[in-house]
């Protein structure tokens, strides 16, 4: 199997990163890092174990292999296997395992700038543009994450990365929009929805109206619970 896609539980998979190829180990595992936060469907194992249950596992590790890094790969095969990672992260957003997914776009992030210092990535011709492209994938999608996970403040950080590349990326706009919602900040959501809109898409202008008269619900509600507050406050 491989690490961090949500297969095996997370007790399980930490301690098996610890072992050496031919151990044999006893691992003991609560019942919150056994199968409890698993939610993978297909395990066999893990449907027969009932909520709540501590685990015992008695593991032999027979071989492991480690995954090239992207630098060390011939520019294409890099450039397929980045691309290939992050469908591996998208399927773990799209499983709402949000934490396991930024972890895997970030590696996917790191190994390709590591890729690019050293000379090995980027250097061919049409590679610049190619690793630009997953690059502002994997920033979105770690954005998307940092939202699902309540930090609004990590994700507004990597929607204005993307926005200074591409400053009329619809899908960073949108987003970006939405953070700023999170933050109450209602006139620079409008902003972003409002040049959301003028990007000519039929489709993105009925997104973009459809957020801004939320953004003008959301700013009454929270105008009329501080003033509630505010006389709450006064009348004591």
């Amino acid at each position: 199997f491989e690490t961090g896609m949500n297969v095996v539980p997370e007790g399980l998979e930490m301690c098996i990163k610890l072992m050496v190829p031919e151990e044999v180990s006893r691992v003991e595992c609560a019942a919150k890092f056994a199968y409890d936060e698993l939610g993978n469907e297909a395990d066999p194992v893990g449907r027969r174990v009932p909520k709540g249950s501590d685990v015992v596992w008695e593991v032999e590790l027979l071989s492991f292999e480690k995954p090239k890094q992207l630098g060390e790969l011939p520019a294409g095969e890099a450039l397929a296997e980045a691309t290939r990672r992050k469908g591996k992260a998208n399927v773990l957003f799209k499983a709402a395992k949000f934490a396991k997914a930024r972890t895997k776009y970030e590696q996917v992030l790191k190994e390709l700038k590591s890729a690019v210092d050293t000379g090995s990535l980027g250097e061919g011709e049409g590679d610049g543009d190619a690793v630009g492209e997953v690059v502002l994938s994997c920033k979105l999608n770690l954005a998307a994450c940092a939202q699902k996970l309540g930090e609004h403040p990590v994700a507004l950080k990597l929607l204005n990365e993307v926005l200074g590349v591409d400053p009329s990326h619809p899908k960073a706009l949108y987003r970006r929009g939405q953070t700023y919602m999170h933050l109450s900040e209602w006139e620079a959501a409008r902003e972003d929805y409002r040049k959301m809109a003028a990007l000519g898409s039929a489709e993105l202008k009925l997104e973009a109206g459809t957020h801004l008269a939320k953004i003008d619900r959301l700013e009454r509600e929270a105008l009329s619970q501080q003033k509630k507050q505010f006389q709450g406050f006064f009348n004591r």
